[in-house]
């Protein structure tokens, strides 16, 4: 009743928000908090058993991968002729000492140590002849001659009738270095493959951390423990379990005692082999973790919550911000500012709604432009209606007339001023054409510059700074004489001179031509209010100024339009700022060639 009561209140959308969370948050997470601790309470012993058996049955597949590989190393001499010829000539009755030359030596060794090339879990790898020869890989360490009674474990192999047997841990005489150590081998009867006479032996002694090489499949905790048996249930891993009371291995996943402690015993028997791998989990560990859970549920709890509470203050903030953002760009658009857009951050229905105000500002701004583009054409009309009440080419005529008689009567400084005139009349006549090269342009330019310095003489001095190989660049119409009556109508000192300067570059593939002077300069205060009238977004048409008297700046900001009109917003006009001296007006172009006259 409460929350429903805040609800109908006027709470903000950002606190309503973060209600809603905090609902969804809390009761979903408690409730999921509790049957997941009653689950694991009673999933976690029957998971640890199966988890228990899956590791003791890779381990059994390992060892029973890791036998073959030594049944089939230990096969390997009766593919070797030279192996073989040396066991036969040392076929005969022990002697006292058998003699074994260094060829023979040579090849015993060198087969035995290429079984042994990337083994590190086997020590040694021992071929005994009949005749009580020895060889071995480890020549500095073993007796060189070996005697059948001192050894117990050749009955074992000499039963099997050369099969592969894997014999428990037992002592050996034939290591001097340390003869009491116990070591775990495998061995077969070498005999003759075709009169089955017996021929030697091959004995592979294993290191005494070798089971644990070949059994550690995965992280086993230190406190489990792993037993490995051959087929006789004789121990075969650890040695330091020898004469330590054993479970009972014939049961699978039973609770065993061993020691002082209670342990989960899970075995696996090899059907190939005859390996008996078992592993046993202690029942205290499986108790004590959950013990621990529900020591840490809470805590956990709490402090999830926690976080679960920050996490859905920072998502209301997150939800409301794009909200907020386009209230404050509509803010923006209400004090007449069309050109702000506001930023598109998700593909949702804030991102969408978002993207319609975008696409309504479009709209509104393309309106705009096009009610100022049919203002423009107006102009253009009444300046065409203007022309078309005088027949161009009698203008022309009159014009040429005028410089004849002027010639004729050696008046070449009123000559030149009709001549320049005359093509002033020639480009402005043609009001369809709104693109043309610069270099008309500039002779348009140069050619009322001309007129101006017959009035002015050297008080006005003119240079043209652009290269030519940007003559045939395509740029509007009539951009540059504004820029030219400007400087001459307000930058000229009252009895100095000025010198004007229209110079153009490449930069970034745009055109940048500049007008510049050295002349009086504009005031700070004034050229902030020149820029609010050439950037305004609204066309302000006075009745002074529909009726002819142009006020200054005018003729710019009609320019600074056409130019964005033609090519998009990121191009104009732009005022050099902070001048101690004259002024500067850069016109932003696109870079286009000639072909693209319209």
């Amino acid at each position: 009743m409460a929350l429903a009561s805040v609800f109908r209140g006027s709470p903000s959308l950002r606190t309503k928000f973060i209600l809603i969370l905090l609902m969804v948050v809390t009761l979903p997470f408690a409730l999921s908090g509790m049957l997941t601790y009653r689950k694991y309470i009673g999933d976690v012993e029957g998971k640890t058993k199966v988890f228990t058996h899956q590791i003791v049955d890779q381990m059994r597949l390992n060892l029973d991968r890791y036998v073959h590989d030594i049944d089939r190393l230990t096969v390997l001499p009766f593919y070797n002729n030279q192996v073989m010829q040396t066991l036969y000539r040392h076929d005969r009755k022990p002697g006292p000492a058998p003699y074994i030359s260094a060829e023979e030596s040579g090849i015993m060794n060198l087969f035995i140590s290429a079984l042994t090339i990337d083994r590190p879990e086997i020590r040694s790898i021992t071929m005994f002849a009949n005749d009580g020869s020895l060889f071995t890989n480890l020549n500095h360490t073993v007796e060189p001659r070996w005697s059948p009674e001192e050894e117990i474990w050749v009955k074992s192999v000499m039963a099997a009738e050369g099969a592969l047997v894997i014999l428990p841990p037992h002592k050996t005489g034939y290591y001097y270095d340390a003869p009491a150590q116990e070591v775990v081998s495998l061995a077969r009867l070498i005999r003759d493959p075709n009169t089955k006479r017996h021929l030697g032996m091959i004995k592979v002694d294993l290191k005494t951390d070798g089971f644990k090489e070949m059994i550690s499949v995965m992280n086993y905790r230190p406190s489990n423990h792993i037993f490995i048996l051959d087929g006789n249930n004789r121990l075969l891993y650890p040695l330091t379990a020898q004469g330590t009371a054993l479970p009972d291995f014939s049961g699978t996943d039973e609770t065993v005692r061993y020691g002082k402690e209670h342990y989960v015993i899970s075995s696996v028997t090899s059907g190939e082999t005859g390996i008996t791998v078992a592993g046993l989990s202690p029942v205290i560990e499986l108790r004590s973790g959950a013990r621990e859970l529900t020591a840490y549920t809470a805590l956990i709890s709490l402090v999830a919550l926690i976080l679960a509470y920050i996490l859905s203050v920072v998502m209301a903030d997150r939800l409301v911000k794009p909200i907020k953002y386009l209230l404050f760009t509509m803010r923006k658009v209400q004090r007449g500012s069309l050109e702000v857009r506001s930023t598109i951050q998700n593909d949702d229905e804030i991102g969408q709604l978002s993207a319609a105000f975008n696409k309504m500002l479009d709209e509104v701004q393309r309106l705009v432009r096009e009610v100022f583009e049919t203002k423009l054409r107006e102009r253009d009309a009444e300046l065409s209606a203007l022309q078309s009440q005088m027949n161009p080419h009698f203008m022309y005529n009159t014009l040429e007339t005028m410089n004849m008689m002027a010639l004729g009567r050696n008046h070449y400084e009123l000559s030149e001023v009709i001549h320049s005139l005359g093509n002033m009349l020639r480009y402005t006549v043609d009001r369809e054409v709104r693109t043309v090269r610069m270099r008309d342009e500039l002779e348009f330019v140069e050619s009322y510059v001309d007129i101006q310095s017959q009035r002015l003489g050297a008080r006005l001095r003119f240079q043209m700074n652009v290269d030519s190989s940007l003559e045939k660049c395509v740029v509007p119409k009539l951009i540059l004489q504004p820029f030219v009556e400007n400087v001459i109508e307000h930058g000229l000192p009252e009895h100095g001179s000025i010198e004007l300067i229209v110079s153009a570059q490449v930069l970034d593939e745009g055109l940048f031509i500049d007008v510049e002077d050295d002349g009086i300069g504009i005031p700070e205060e004034i050229i902030q209010k020149l820029e609010d009238l050439m950037y305004s977004e609204r066309w302000i048409r006075t009745e002074q100024e529909r009726y002819g008297d142009q006020r200054k700046g005018y003729a710019l900001r009609n320019v600074h339009q056409r130019i964005q009109i033609l090519y998009g917003t990121q191009y104009g006009v732009k005022v050099s700022h902070n001048r101690t001296r004259g002024s500067r007006f850069t016109l932003h172009l696109p870079f286009v060639w000639e072909e693209n006259v319209c």
